[in-house]
């Protein structure tokens, strides 16, 4: 059984938001679905991503591994996120 809110937010997406690694892990362990969608289109795994972004450093040379890897979030999610939302809101 897969529980889910309204929002599509699961019990492992509610321990990635308060930073309960033991949770975290625990959820992981029993089978918890990284991959479940919200409502937004985004899954556990990718809200993920985008928080690592805050501890990422922003290099000045443009071809670093820390650029690249902003710049695949930034195409591949942030995108995805927005156009999800802007769904949402019609």
């Amino acid at each position: 059984m897969i529980a889910q809110d309204i929002l599509g937010r699961t019990a492992l997406s509610d321990a990635l938001m308060v930073d309960d690694m033991k949770a975290v892990e625990l959820l992981l362990n029993a089978g918890a679905n990284p991959y479940l969608l919200d409502v937004t289109g985004l899954s556990v795994f990718e809200h993920a991503l985008q928080m690592a972004m805050l501890y990422l450093p922003e290099e000045v040379s443009g071809d670093s591994t820390s650029n690249t890897l902003r710049r695949f979030v930034e195409l591949a999610i942030d995108e995805k996120f927005e156009e999800n939302i802007e769904l949402l809101r019609r």
